[in-house]
């Protein structure tokens, strides 16, 4: 077995055992109950299941006092896609507008995309709106901190509601070619990937 498939099973027997050692405790203290909920959403990056966000969210209101509290970031990325790919659009704006401040940036741009979501299909203008919200918050963000590699992911996201993702594949073509700040590799394997892989579901 070689060294990448031996970290690959390693990975995914942490996350199985993560799974298993709090669901014998009646009642997990706080630190077991995040540990738990990062374990399913990690069992669901290394194995793409959605089961696992479904398990997550369920779980999450198995102890909602945990939830029902001021959030860092941590917390908030633990849980975030359980959310969104359910399309608890209502819920998880309630969470985040009454229990997440630890990150201004991260609360109004996670508010903005939400509301964008909430409002499409019914009203098109304030979903595009929103949308237009988070290009203006990331591209002041990026201009304070062009090294932030992060910030620009976020913002090619947004930019492919309002021109599409052959459009915006394009532009970051015309950014390598004008003023690469990140390796061609960022650019290929990372940037252009998170743009072709946006989950459709959330587009309109």
């Amino acid at each position: 077995m070689n060294l990448k498939s031996s970290h690959s099973h390693l990975c995914g027997l942490i996350v199985f055992v993560s799974l298993l050692l709090p669901a014998c405790q009646q009642k997990p203290d706080e630190q077991a109950y995040w540990t738990k909920v990062e374990a399913y959403a990690n069992a669901y990056q290394l194995q793409n299941n959605l089961a696992y966000l479904d398990s997550a969210y369920n779980y999450l209101y198995q102890h909602p006092q945990y939830l029902n509290q001021e959030l860092n970031t941590r917390k908030l990325s633990a849980f975030l896609g359980s959310f969104m790919y359910s399309q608890r659009y209502a819920e998880l704006e309630n969470i985040i507008d009454k229990h997440y401040h630890e990150d201004a940036f991260i609360r109004n741009y996670y508010l903005n995309l939400i509301r964008a979501l909430k409002a499409h299909p019914q009203d098109s203008t304030l979903a595009k709106d929103y949308i237009k919200n988070n290009i203006t918050l990331t591209y002041d963000r990026i201009l304070q901190n062009p090294a932030d590699s992060l910030r620009l992911l976020e913002y090619y996201g947004s930019r492919i509601y309002l021109l599409g993702k052959d459009s915006v594949l394009k532009e970051v073509d015309y950014l390598i070619t004008d003023s690469a700040q990140f390796s061609t590799l960022f650019y290929d394997q990372v940037l252009k990937e998170a743009i072709i892989n946006y989950p459709e579901q959330f587009l309109f």
